[in-house]
């Protein structure tokens, strides 16, 4: 064996006991490190994924509420200038008006449940 200047030193079998264990030792150390390591990066992937969730619970509200509310938009204007050309048929108009403001009205609540789901699965973890 040589030491550290290139001398050949004879080590007793104690002292080559000690150096496998002390590298049994290392090996061990570094492999903790390497499993602490991607740990870490498990908890960086978790964090991305609760932050992409609760990002696409905000774009699910805010996209999925313009549709429903430009239809229910849509179908007010329609039903308040019918009511006025024909105000002898403005109880069946408004019925029907509340009947598809309602079909609409769900579509807003999907949404909302979409979006709770995703917080939900983002608060879990």
């Amino acid at each position: 064996m040589c030491d550290i200047t290139g001398i050949l030193v004879k080590k007793s079998p104690h002292e080559l006991e000690l150096n496998k264990i002390c590298v049994m030792l290392l090996n061990k150390l570094s492999l903790l490190m390497i499993i602490k390591r991607k740990a870490i990066s498990m908890v960086e992937g978790i964090f991305y994924a609760k932050a992409a969730a609760c990002f696409g619970a905000a774009i699910a509200i805010g996209f999925g509420v313009l549709g429903p509310a430009l239809g229910q938009g849509a179908i007010g204007m329609k039903a308040c200038e019918n009511i006025g050309k024909y105000p002898e048929s403005a109880n069946k108009i408004r019925q029907v008006m509340f009947a598809s403001m309602g079909i609409i009205e769900t579509l807003a609540i999907y949404v909302l449940l979409i979006a709770g789901g995703l917080i939900y699965i983002a608060s879990k973890f």
